[in-house]
């Protein structure tokens, strides 16, 4: 599927995407790897195109993209983890100091 302007625009995307794809892809463009770095590297909502997706490719689609948001958010989860370790404490000292200049200025 060659992804257009008037595609687009029949399927209502908002008007600065529109000409933003416009000036990244004057021709259109069909959907590759190349094309949505392309797409991403120039702030494009590559996510619309799941509204054209072609209904023939819904399963597999969700199936791709539901493992990798699972391994995505394993990935984001232990790293929040470490940095919640480092931060409460360092949160806590600042709190201790800040709370004691604090009263300081009131004093």
């Amino acid at each position: 599927m060659k992804i257009t302007k008037e595609l687009l625009i029949k399927n209502d995307a908002c008007r600065e995407q529109v000409d933003l794809f416009c000036s990244v892809f004057p021709n259109g463009t069909r959907v590759t790897l190349a094309t949505l770095q392309k797409a991403r590297k120039n702030n494009l909502d590559i996510f619309w195109l799941e509204k054209v997706i072609p209904v023939s490719a819904w399963a597999k689609y969700n199936e791709v993209s539901d493992s990798a948001l699972a391994k995505y958010n394993e990935v984001r989860d232990s790293a929040w983890a470490k940095y919640n370790e480092v931060r409460d404490p360092a949160l806590a000292k600042y709190n201790e100091v800040s709370d004691s200049a604090l009263v300081k200025a009131f004093s």
